[in-house]
């Protein structure tokens, strides 16, 4: 008898080769629920597996032939029904539930009970048994569902009339709390992790709301750094398989929402590259010593070897006690995430994609405003009482009613700077802000229609983002004003509330602009002296006549 591995479809199957009890020569094809790609040792081990099973008589059809049905005990058919049902589920999943039926069964065995006799109360005793030795209610849930998806395929196939765990009472499990970083918290973890090895991953965790899986699983080719787009569509978990611990990689995601597109934030885009140069450097450097198998990645060790998912999680945990830091789960930082776009007023829809949910939880809501409140009032100090106002293009003034695209950009956006940064440039980032809401036609196209989408949503947050970040992360604070204050520009407007431009009254001051009469590049001095009072859409009009009339000054001169 041997065996060999085989690809079909994409997935490693098992071909084990044997004589029957006639001499005949048979093949019996078995499937591992692995994918080709990189995981060739792990099938190798899922093969000896098999084979090991087959030499022994263990396989399903074999122990079916030789048991009726009502003498097969409930443990042995579990053991048997994990088997059967290999082929239909993940590896993982499979190697989780193969390793909790073997304190399953037992119990059951060692009772008598049969697939044909077992009965509700047998089931319910159970789950009483593992509280009283101990056990969690996580426990009880997780046998629940063994039970049941076992018992189900039972009665699907006519071993037995009903299915008795439908019958019993899911174990409830108590209330948890999940906790979070709020904004504060998290500014402190990342100035924590400057120069951590695992530094990168863990923000991109928090920036992304990224599971274990998906963040070990990121390849270089799902992130377009010409678009600036980060395509989560491929994971890696670990998982126990005949005792030894084996990473199993996977084109497929938890679920169809799982797979998903995000921008690419400028400091992560700058970091990625940088990563990206010194694992070129690495593989020049070793040589024929870099590990070849995990090249698509991007999370790998200096000579490529992939990073294990739960050195991830172990390093978060010592490096959290190590800095005295809140104590959360790694899982958490998804949590923080969440926790500040719901504050923010984007819609449980659009999280939910952004999350990768196929379903989301609203128990952190409240917590999450009372979190978000502090940056909200923040952001009503530096944009005024526009804030989240819309611009009327058409009649060149902004609209007096609230506007929840426009909010959940400026919310949004804002939350990624520190409260005092944008303190300090607040004239700048409020002028800039009302200049992007009345002339930008791509932050109109994304606030204006069609204003649900994941593409309008993502694109208006990034334009107010990128704008905040050009201001803030440009600019040294080094005493040189060069923008005129939001109370110059009341003085002027109480003075005389007439355009120097077009001649005609300004209504509403924030409709307003001050701008240099001798411009600050021609030595103007940014004092109320130098300043004028314009119409907004006037100074834009005023800045593009002086471009035509220095370019056809230049054509007459040459």
């Amino acid at each position: 008898m041997t065996g060999r591995l085989a690809i079909k479809n994409g997935k490693y199957y098992v071909i084990i080769s044997y004589k029957d009890e006639h001499g005949k020569n048979k093949q019996k094809w078995t499937a591992t629920g692995l994918d080709a790609k990189n995981n060739k040792r792990a099938a190798e081990e899922v093969m000896r597996e098999i084979i090991a099973q087959f030499k022994n008589e263990e396989t399903p059809t074999a122990f079916m032939r030789s048991t009726t049905k009502d003498k097969l005990l409930f443990g042995d058919y579990l053991t048997q029904w994990i088997e059967i049902a290999k082929p239909n589920l993940q590896t993982s999943t499979y190697a989780g539930y193969k390793g909790k039926i073997k304190n399953i069964a037992p119990y059951f065995n060692e009772r008598g009970i049969t697939l044909q006799n077992i009965k509700p109360t047998d089931i319910q005793a159970y789950y009483a048994w593992l509280i009283e030795n101990g056990k969690t209610i996580q426990a009880c849930t997780h046998a629940h569902v063994i039970i049941r998806r076992a018992l189900e395929i039972a009665y699907r196939t006519d071993l037995i009339p009903v299915n008795p765990a439908a019958k019993v009472e899911k174990p409830k499990s108590p209330k948890y709390e999940a906790k979070y970083y709020d904004l504060k918290q998290l500014r402190e973890l990342f100035e924590c992790l400057k120069g951590d090895k695992y530094e990168l991953m863990y923000k991109m965790t928090a920036f992304y709301a990224l599971r274990r899986s998906e963040l070990c699983g990121m390849k270089w080719n799902s992130i377009d750094f010409e678009k600036n787009t980060l395509t989560l569509n491929s994971s890696v978990v670990q998982t126990s398989v005949n005792g030894k611990l084996l990473l199993i990689q996977k084109d497929v995601m938890k679920n169809a929402s799982s797979k998903r597109t995000m921008p690419l934030i400028p400091e992560i885009k700058e970091a990625l590259l940088k990563l990206k140069e010194q694992q070129d450097k690495n593989k020049a450097y070793f040589k024929n010593g870099y590990n070849q198998q995990y090249l698509d990645y991007v999370w790998v060790d200096d000579i490529g070897k992939l990073v294990n998912p739960n050195t991830v999680t172990c390093h978060f945990k010592s490096f959290l006690a190590q800095h005295g830091l809140p104590k959360i789960r790694f899982h958490e930082l998804r949590h923080s995430c969440a926790s500040l776009l719901i504050a923010c007023g984007v819609s449980m829809k659009e999280i939910q994609e952004w999350l990768g949910h196929s379903a989301i939880s609203t128990k952190q809501i409240e917590d999450s405003k009372k979190l978000f409140n502090g940056t909200i009032d923040i952001i009503k100090q530096v944009l005024g009482n526009t804030a989240f106002s819309a611009y009327d293009r058409q009649n060149h003034c902004f609209m007096n009613k609230f506007s929840g695209s426009v909010y959940d950009s400026i919310a949004i956006a804002c939350s990624m700077f520190a409260p005092n940064d944008l303190m300090r440039y607040a004239d700048k980032i409020r002028e800039k802000i009302k200049d992007i809401k009345a002339n930008d036609p791509k932050y109109s196209d994304c606030t204006y229609a069609a204003t649900g989408s994941k593409e309008r949503v993502i694109g208006r947050i990034m334009i107010i983002y990128n704008a905040i970040r050009e201001i803030i992360g440009k600019n040294s604070y080094s005493g040189i004003v060069r923008t005129f204050s939001e109370q110059d520009k009341q003085s002027l407007w109480h003075d005389n509330y007439i355009c120097s431009y077009c001649g005609q009254e300004i209504l509403d001051i924030d409709d307003a602009e001050v701008d240099h009469i001798l411009p600050y590049s021609h030595g103007g001095e940014t004092v109320i002296e130098n300043a004028q009072l314009l119409h907004r859409h006037c100074n834009r009009e005023k800045y593009n006549r002086i471009e035509i009339e220095s370019v056809d000054f230049e054509d007459e001169e040459n």
